[in-house]
């Protein structure tokens, strides 16, 4: 269900953001001994951070397998230990069973379902319009700015009511914003707009976007919080080192520069998202640590084998996490889409007329979406294989489709039944013939002699009972349908409702088993993608 992927995404967001923030802080602390360079450092959290959404949507993409036992599974029933399986009308509410419990515990999933997915659209529209109100700010700032300089893609504006120079990008442009004060101290001027195009060189003004979607997204996770401000941080050192390590600017004028900035910056009321600048992070410690860098720093050591193995191994983190996490909620329950899937994999190996609609999905989910509906088409399938080779040699005697052989699947789970003493129930054998139908077709049921456990027997009269209903009817559905109501019944359904639409005869009222066709054709499915019972 596409929910649960939501839920395991978001899990497994919240989890990559703490580890990408253990990684800055590794990262960082190696920079502190020069072993690498804020610019490496920014390089590998910026990849990391297309890992990080990649990621993210790993629980879409992963086929559905269990490397290991889910921590909780949903199904589409509440668990009923006195039935063998769970009739269709019993699939009202979803549970989930814990691995750690032999207890289910009912829950009514699809509500918290809903709920889960009206938080997701309704954090995704805050989303939409919390950015389109930051980008609205800096269109705004943007058109009540004059234009100083334009180069190519590349637009310099200076307004005269902000105190701290930034950049920002747009769908085709780049766009750098100064303070109308700076023009007068034209040293000042220079070194922002050198900040600033760095900023842009460094593709800081692209993914700060990315930063803040995630810490929008992620806001009761404090380490969202922590990383966005590192790697903050990290894109002013970066900047600071580029400019000092190409020697484009005089360190104490770069420093006084931003002291000067710093004077000024404490009046401004807000700093635009989605923006980068000189002094977006007004911190005493702050300033004076890249301060201190410029002063001090000499050289940059360019190591390349060092940072490549932390990325690696945070990455490994990252993809370890992913698995492990995408393994703690299973949502046994089949959607539509996955039915669907099915049915399209089953139509390119047979003719035969396979259908998916409401009335299958829910027979799908009785013995997909439950454990003992999962047990019983195990074992069932598990059973038919024994007798493949006969039933399979009658229907290609009768030049039969394939897909009949779910139809004791559904009648017996392939168990050569006797009939039942003392019971109303008189039909026996795989393929459940009544002692009436079973003479028609050639069998001795009698006191002493049962022919319908005959299993040659059985499914050679049953293989002639589905091709004669065929060659009335002139469908496979209504052949099936047929088979369990009887001839005549269906002759009058037929009749009656004006139809020879299996499904239109079936909703109208006109079956003996409720949901015979349905259960046969979800057996059908299942019996085609055997991983599903997996």
């Amino acid at each position: 269900m596409i929910f649960s992927e939501i839920i395991l995404s978001y899990i497994i967001l919240n989890i990559l953001l703490f580890l990408s923030y253990i990684g800055i802080t590794l990262l960082s602390l190696l920079s502190k001994f020069e072993k690498i360079s804020y610019r490496q450092n920014l390089s590998i959290q910026y990849g990391l951070i297309v890992s990080l959404f990649v990621f993210v949507a790993l629980p879409f993409i992963l086929p559905k397998q269990e490397f290991f036992e889910p921590v909780a599974k949903v199904w589409s029933s509440q668990a009923n230990v006195n039935k063998q399986i769970v009739n269709g009308s019993d699939l009202i509410e979803a549970y989930v069973s814990f691995s750690s419990s032999k207890k289910a515990i009912p829950v009514k999933f699809d509500y918290l379902g809903n709920f889960f997915m009206f938080l997701f659209l309704a954090t995704s529209l805050f989303l939409f319009l919390k950015i389109s109100k930051e980008v609205h700010l800096l269109l705004k700032i943007k058109k009540n700015s004059y234009l100083y300089k334009k180069i190519g893609s590349l637009e310099i504006y200076v307004h005269d009511q902000i105190k701290v120079p930034f950049s920002f990008a747009l769908v085709r442009t780049s766009n750098i914003i100064l303070p109308q004060k700076f023009l007068e101290k034209k040293e000042n001027f220079y070194i922002s707009i050198l900040h600033e195009l760095q900023h842009h060189r460094q593709k800081d003004t692209l993914f700060i976007y990315f930063i803040y979607v995630a810490k929008i997204i992620c806001w009761l996770n404090p380490f969202s919080h922590l990383w966005a401000r590192s790697i903050l941080e990290i894109q002013e050192f970066a900047c600071d080192e580029a400019l000092l390590g190409q020697k484009r600017v005089n360190s104490k004028n770069y420093a006084n520069c931003l002291i000067d900035v710093a004077e000024t910056a404490l009046n401004q009321e807000k700093s635009p998202a989605c923006a980068t600048g000189l002094l977006f992070l007004i911190e005493c410690n702050l300033i004076k640590r890249r301060i201190e860098k410029m002063l001090t720093i000499k050289k940059y050591n360019k190591a390349r084998v060092l940072p490549v193995i932390l990325g690696a191994a945070i990455l490994s983190c990252f993809f370890t996490t992913t698995i492990i996490a995408s393994n703690f909620v299973q949502d046994r329950r089949v959607s539509m889409l996955q039915a669907t899937k099915m049915a399209d994999k089953a139509r390119s190996e047979s003719s035969f007329p396979i259908v998916v609609n409401d009335l299958v999905l829910k027979q799908m989910n009785k013995y997909l979406g439950t454990p003992e509906g999962r047990k019983f088409m195990s074992d069932a399938i598990l059973r038919m294989d024994s007798y493949k080779d006969l039933v399979e040699e009658k229907i290609n005697k009768y030049h039969m489709p394939l897909e009949i052989m779910a139809i004791p699947l559904i009648e017996s789970g392939y168990q050569n039944l006797p009939q039942r003493k003392n019971s109303k129930w008189t039909a026996a054998g795989l393929w459940q013939f009544i002692p009436s139908t079973a003479r028609k077709f050639g069998m001795l049921v009698n006191s002493e002699v049962d022919e319908r456990l005959n299993v040659e027997k059985e499914t050679d009269a049953a293989m002639r009972y589905l091709l004669m209903n065929k060659l009335a009817f002139n469908d496979w559905l209504l052949s099936i349908m047929a088979y369990n109501m009887g001839e005549n019944a269906l002759e009058s359904a037929i009749q009656k409702e004006k139809t020879r639409d299996a499904w239109k005869l079936i909703r109208a009222g006109n079956e003996n088993d409720k949901n015979y066709l349905a259960k046969v054709m979800a057996a059908v499915l299942i019996m085609k993608n055997r991983e599903v019972l997996e």
